[in-house]
C-alpha cells in the first residue's frame, strides 16, 4: 500500500464520523488529494462522477467541518511521540478566490479591496531538522469589508489560537506516549506573533517560543 494511502487511512480512522461508509469515503478523498495535491477537485478526481462525489461529501450535513481536522491532529500526535522536541511553526496564508462568483462569504484581501478570499492559519509540527510531522490545527476566517481600527485589524487572536491548538495536540502526544515523557513543544512565529497577548501566554503555560520581532522592545533581563 502506498505511503499516502496508509496516511489517509490513519487520518480517516481518527476522524469521528457517524457512519463507517463516510470514514471510508474520507480515506478515499484524502488519498486522492495526497496523490495530486496541486490539482483542483475536478482534475484530482479524474472524472465528473468522482468530483461530484467529493462535493457531496463536503456538503453532507452529517460531516461537520469541525470534525475533519480531528484525524489530522491525532495522526500528528502519534508522529511526534518519538521526538525530543517538536517545533510548532505557524503563519497565516491567503487563499485568493476572487474569480469564484458562487461563494458570497468572501472577504477583502490586501489593500484596496480588489481581491477577495479566505485567510488560513495552520500550525505545523516539525522535527528539529525541519521534517514535517503533520498539522497541529486549522483556523479559517474572512475579513469584513472596510477598515477596522485597533487590535481587530491586526488579527491578534490567531497566534493565541495557534498556540492553543498546538497545546491540545500536545495533550494527545502525552496520551500517545503511554506514560513516557512527551516531546517538548517550541512555538515559532513570524512578526504576526510579536504582540503582547502572545508573550505572557507562552510564559504562563510554561512553554518556549521563537518569535521574529515586529517592533522595538526593551527588556529588563539579558536575552537568554
Amino acid at each position: 500500500m502506498p505511503t499516502h494511502t496508509r496516511w489517509a487511512a490513519r487520518v480517516a480512522a481518527g476522524t469521528v464520523l457517524p457512519d463507517k461508509r463516510l470514514a471510508a469515503r474520507l480515506a478515499s478523498i484524502l488519498a486522492t488529494f495526497a496523490e495530486r495535491p496541486s490539482d483542483a477537485i475536478p482534475h484530482a478526481a479524474g472524472s465528473w462522477g468522482q468530483a461530484k462525489g467529493i462535493s457531496r461529501f463536503l456538503a453532507n450535513p452529517r460531516v461537520p467541518p469541525a470534525a475533519l481536522p480531528q484525524g489530522l491532529t491525532r495522526d500528528t500526535a502519534r508522529q511526534c511521540v518519538d521526538e525530543r522536541t517538536v517545533l510548532g511553526v505557524q503563519d497565516p496564508t491567503s487563499l485568493h478566490l476572487t474569480g469564484c462568483r458562487v461563494l458570497p462569504a468572501l472577504g477583502p484581501m490586501g489593500s484596496g479591496n480588489f481581491a477577495h478570499g479566505v485567510l488560513l492559519h495552520s500550525p505545523f509540527a516539525l522535527t528539529e531538522q525541519g521534517a514535517v510531522l503533520g498539522v497541529l490545527g486549522l483556523q479559517t476566517w474572512v475579513r469584513p469589508a472596510g477598515d477596522l481600527p485597533g487590535p481587530a485589524a491586526k488579527e491578534r487572536g490567531t497566534g493565541l489560537h495557534g498556540i492553543d491548538q498546538a497545546r491540545q495536540v500536545g495533550g494527545e502526544m502525552a496520551w500517545a506516549a503511554g506514560g513516557a515523557t512527551p516531546p517538548r513543544l517550541m512555538h515559532r512565529m513570524d512578526r504576526e506573533g510579536d504582540v503582547y497577548e502572545v508573550l505572557p501566554w507562552v510564559e504562563e503555560v510554561g512553554e518556549s517560543a521563537i518569535i521574529r520581532c515586529g517592533q522595538h522592545r526593551r527588556v529588563d533581563d539579558p536575552v537568554r
